[in-house]
């Protein structure tokens, strides 16, 4: 019995006739394309996917260069392996191979074959169509840079973290840089060592949160390289690393514009609230003690009891500076009325309060008064005036305060200058929630904001913006009023 090609001979069936069709028949059978070529580049022999492959027969294609039936070329190409293994001497080659007559891509091996006396006499030149797989890992390593992409220049901050350890693994480059660090600087460290010491706390339980649940949503203050922190909306994801690892994906997105929103929502509210509950309770409650005491005072004269009216005097005095300050506590709260020319009336008042309350001189100067037609408007650049002067007195330790409206047709600009000590450091400018928040009301109302010292020491804050021009509305100040 003889075993050739998978089939099974009995000796009497056996026959050299019948190895060969057996091997012809599993020649043909191959899928992949082969070709035995000699030495002078020409077919000696073809299976069936080749010859099908190039729309020939075989019989066609024996004795014809393979570089003529295959690449359309009177040579070889440079990228014939043939050509390489003659020239290396290796015992095969192995190259891949994009073939532009074909239109596909191929995985060729070619192998020496020896005569009796070890001669070379040519090659089996086997090429596999590789087009598929290529196109795979071509389309996989599109969507991978696609991704790097994305996830480099996204503005969030992006990253990996080994679960055991909490260190980093990977960091957007451009997300790192919005926080003012370099990668380098972050290799090794742990998103912890950027939290928040407040929110460490509440970070650790997400974090058993991720790992028990796979996933977790929750908001973090990061700390900027110049000491701000920064609010977060972080999402994290517990994923599987190529060697099995646990990893966890953190999405951070910046939400400090959104926390200082709410701040302010929150702060207007309580405000208003406040102002009217001092203007309806408080100070009606005062107004009508201070009547009665007056009153009382009257019937003492009358029935001669000097001594106790003048008592009753004095309070009827103490409750009338008592509402005078109480109606300046609610107009604090509610400054600005809701008029065109209420801005102007506001600062003014602004101005006064500050001179009284911390002996300074804050004048408020204007060309003209500045017309802002817009309610909401108006508050916001009211609300920059008394940051910037509050950041001056508390800061600054300034002495003089100037607050300045004007208005240029449409342009109106508020600009606050003070004589105190100026930024000491401009990288920490931007540090203190009162600057974020002055910038975060100018962007509301589509102005411009600006903070540097200035020459003559201290600091300038200007704030620029277009309104539409409103006819003033003309009304004695609040100040001239009282």
């Amino acid at each position: 019995m003889q075993a050739s090609c998978g089939r099974v001979y009995y000796a009497h069936e056996w026959s050299p006739m019948s190895v060969t069709l057996e091997w012809e028949n599993t020649f043909d059978a191959v899928p992949d394309l082969i070709a035995i070529i000699d030495c002078d580049f020409r077919i000696v022999r073809v299976n069936k996917a080749m010859a099908d492959r190039l729309g020939r027969t075989p019989q066609e294609l024996v004795g014809k260069p393979c570089h003529a039936c295959v690449h359309q070329l009177d040579h070889s190409p440079l990228t014939c392996p043939y050509a390489e293994l003659l020239r290396t001497g290796q015992s095969s080659c192995t190259v891949e191979i994009h073939e532009e007559s074909l239109g596909a891509d191929f995985l060729v091996t070619v192998s020496p074959l020896y005569d009796a006396q070890g001669a070379l006499t040519g090659v089996v030149h086997v090429a596999r169509d590789i087009t598929d797989r290529k196109r795979a890992e071509d389309s996989l390593r599109a969507s991978e840079e696609r991704y790097r992409l994305i996830t480099e220049n996204s503005h969030d901050l992006i990253s990996l973290v080994r679960a055991d350890d909490m260190t980093y693994v990977y960091r957007n480059e451009v997300g790192i840089r919005a926080l003012g660090y370099s990668l380098k600087e972050l290799v090794g460290k742990s998103p912890f060592e950027l939290i928040h010491p407040d929110d460490q706390k509440r970070a650790r339980e997400d974090l058993k949160v991720v790992l028990n649940q796979g996933e977790v949503a929750t908001e973090i203050r990061y700390k900027r390289k110049d000491g701000a922190y920064i609010w977060f909306e972080v999402r994290g994801r517990l994923l599987k690393g190529p060697s099995g690892e646990s990893l966890i994906l953190l999405a951070s997105r910046d939400v400090t514009e959104r926390k200082h929103r709410q701040i302010l929502e929150v702060k207007e509210r309580e405000q208003r609230r406040i102002g009217q509950d001092l203007h309806d309770g408080l100070c009606q409650q005062l107004t009508g003690i201070s009547m009665l005491s007056s009153l009382l005072e009257k019937q003492l004269l009358t029935a001669g009891q000097t001594q106790l009216a003048k008592k009753a005097a004095e309070i009827v005095g103490f409750l009338a500076e008592s509402v005078s300050q109480a109606h300046s506590l609610a107009r604090g709260l509610l400054p600005v009325p809701s008029d065109p020319s209420g801005l102007h009336m506001a600062l003014e008042e602004l101005a006064d309060t500050l001179s009284r309350m911390f002996r300074i001189e804050c004048r408020y100067e204007y060309p003209k008064p500045a017309v802002v037609a817009d309610p909401q408007v108006s508050m916001h650049l009211y609300r920059i005036a008394q940051e910037a002067a509050g950041n001056a007195i508390r800061h600054g330790k300034a002495k003089k305060i100037r607050i300045k409206l004007k208005q240029t047709g449409k342009v109106v600009e508020l600009i606050v200058t003070d004589n105190g000590k100026g930024i000491q450091n401009e990288l920490h400018a931007g540090e203190g929630l009162g600057l974020h928040i002055m910038e975060y009301r100018a962007r509301q109302i589509g102005a411009s904001f600006d903070i540097r010292n200035h020459g003559a020491g201290g600091v300038r804050v200007t704030c620029r913006l277009s309104c539409a021009p409103v006819k003033p509305v003309h009304r004695a100040s609040r100040l001239n009023k009282a």
